[in-house]
């Protein structure tokens, strides 16, 4: 009992409080991703992980569990089962299941397509003992950590423009479920995608933000260019 009342005690004093205030928005990493094309590896590589990131709302970590065996490929996307034990995973909850649908406007940023073009380029790369999807894009090009991954889409943030100084790698989560909600997307299909019960909470207090504003206040009310 008077464990009890110690933790609820520091409950009250220090509750738990969203990682970041604000976000970044998709569309400037959608925007560079898209000029990313050709067969090179390593940019095939840090797109892939990121647009997946993006596309399915879901953790790195789970996007690192991803194997082969699990993608089936469909006229309409792609379907990928995710068999590995993970953060979410309990004997009363369903394993995720990401869907990826074709994206016919921008071939260029299609989940689907460029998992069918990474799946091909590395099918002679790899070793027989595993079957993850990611390799590590330098020989010998063993399965893709979890920290690599992370490191991938740090460096894809940071060159299409996102203070990395500021948000980390699983931000993607945040800024991709933000968009979906800004963009007047269900919640109920928010939380379906990304990974969250249908009564869940965590969206509405940790990942649902605003973006960040780049204007700088002092400069805007103190520039008398305009009143010249």
């Amino acid at each position: 009992m008077l464990v009890k009342r110690y933790l609820k005690g520091i409950f009250r004093q220090r509750p738990p409080a969203p990682r970041y205030q604000t976000t970044w928005d998709p569309q400037i990493v959608l925007d560079y991703l898209e000029k990313t094309t050709g067969s090179d590896l390593k940019a095939q590589s840090f797109k892939l992980v990121t647009l997946l990131t993006l596309a399915t709302g879901q953790r790195l970590q789970t996007i690192y569990t991803i194997r082969i065996p699990n993608i089936t490929m469909s006229a309409e996307g792609a379907r990928v089962l995710i068999s590995d034990f993970i953060k979410t995973t309990s004997p009363n909850s369903a394993q995720p299941c990401l869907h990826l649908p074709f994206f016919d406007a921008k071939p260029s940023l299609c989940a689907d397509l460029g998992l069918q073009t990474y799946i091909e380029l590395t099918k002679d790369l790899r070793s027989t003992d595993s079957d993850k999807l990611f390799v590590c894009y330098k020989k010998p090009h063993k399965p893709a950590t979890k920290q690599t991954l992370s490191r991938w889409v740090k460096e894809t943030l940071t060159s299409a423009g996102v203070d990395t100084t500021i948000f980390k790698p699983h931000s993607t989560r945040h800024a991709s479920t933000s968009a979906a909600d800004r963009k007047g997307l269900a919640i109920e299909c928010i939380r379906k995608t990304a990974g969250w019960t249908s009564n869940s909470t965590t969206f509405a207090k940790f990942y649902k933000l605003p973006l960040a504003q780049t204007g700088n206040f002092l400069h805007t009310v103190f520039d008398q260019s305009e009143d010249n």
